[in-house]
């Protein structure tokens, strides 16, 4: 889909096999395009979504201790999972160097180029929260998984880039959207 304003591509749309023509509805903001294939699409402004990714943030193991905070440790992890700039979640606090978190967050996928970022965190007061470790995982790894569940244990990676002495335990389930046009 090009812009006519900007001259530039803004979308891409897929779905048939061969030769396409295509129309626009200005009044329902809806686009059709038909084709050789014998289908005809019609396409809305959610186009473009490939699927949806569910990561379930199972816990972390062996993070480092806590920050000495008035006289006491504080132990207080949180973990941050983004996906692009516009997705971005928290757990929970949870005590401890293996907090359990046990919660799930859902993700739009709309490039496969992207990756998944999980970054663990012991909180702080002053908002200065001391950076643990992170995970980065590739979105083309995850949408070839085995019936599109990737589940298992991460080595954390330290603020270098090295792997650091904690893990967590994340489960990624990746449902693909089957047709990104609605067949009429």
């Amino acid at each position: 889909i090009w812009s006519m304003v900007t001259h530039t591509q803004m979308q891409s749309l897929r779905a048939h096999s061969h030769t396409v023509a295509a129309g626009v509805s200005l009044s329902s903001n809806k686009l059709w395009t038909g084709g050789f294939d014998e289908n005809l699409l019609v396409w809305s402004q959610d186009t473009g979504l490939l699927g949806y990714l569910k990561v379930f943030v199972a816990e972390a193991f062996d993070l480092p201790r806590g920050d000495l905070l008035a006289g006491t440790m504080s132990n207080q992890r949180f973990a941050k999972i983004e996906l692009g700039k516009a997705q971005q979640f928290e757990t929970k606090f949870k005590s401890g160097r293996s907090p359990q978190w046990f919660e799930e967050f859902d993700l739009d996928v709309w490039n496969v180029d992207e990756r998944v970022c999980i970054e663990v965190y012991d909180w702080d007061k002053d908002e200065q929260h001391r950076f643990l470790g992170s995970l980065h995982v590739p979105l083309e790894e995850l949408l070839y998984a085995d019936e599109g569940i990737t589940d298992r244990e991460y080595d954390l990676l330290d603020e270098e880039g090295n792997q650091s002495k904690s893990a967590i335990s994340v489960r990624f389930t990746f449902r693909q959207v089957r047709c990104t046009g609605e067949l009429t």
